[in-house]
């Protein structure tokens, strides 16, 4: 019977993660461990950069400077413009970093850098300005 319920359990979740219900599955990812709502919800204590590039060039540039600083990428959803990061010094290895993209006026694009630990979105908000700033001219 235990094994029907788990069986069960699994199909419910792979249908539901399929079909695309975005809201239904968010349970599922809290239990899994891979839901970003928390970071979504403290997104008004964001730290906000606004740079001169598409979200496309930026949205790599972000990857690109997690690889170099050894970063873990734990979410990167180019559909709704977010990268997930753990591993930043001086926190938890778990901590997790949100970036979120935002298409401003042409050619521009807003960054909302944002964790529940201000030390690790700090660190996050300096790494990202210093290293974009390289490649396009902060607004």
């Amino acid at each position: 019977m235990k094994r029907n319920f788990i069986k069960s359990a699994l199909a419910i979740a792979l249908f539901f993660s399929l079909a695309g219900c975005e809201h239904l599955m968010e349970p599922t990812k809290t239990l899994w461990g891979s839901s970003t709502r928390a970071l979504e919800h403290a997104r008004g204590d964001a730290t906000v950069k606004t740079f001169l590039s598409g979200w496309e060039e930026c949205f790599d540039k972000v990857l690109e400077i997690a690889t170099e600083n050894d970063l873990t990428v734990f979410v990167s959803d180019r559909h709704n413009l977010r990268i997930v990061l753990m591993g930043f010094s001086g926190s938890i290895s778990t901590t997790e970093v949100g970036i979120f993209f935002s298409e401003g006026e042409t050619g521009k694009t807003k960054l909302e850098i944002v964790s529940l630990s201000p030390d690790a979105q700090a660190a996050a908000a300096k790494l990202f300005s210093e290293n974009l700033q390289k490649s396009f001219p902060e607004i």
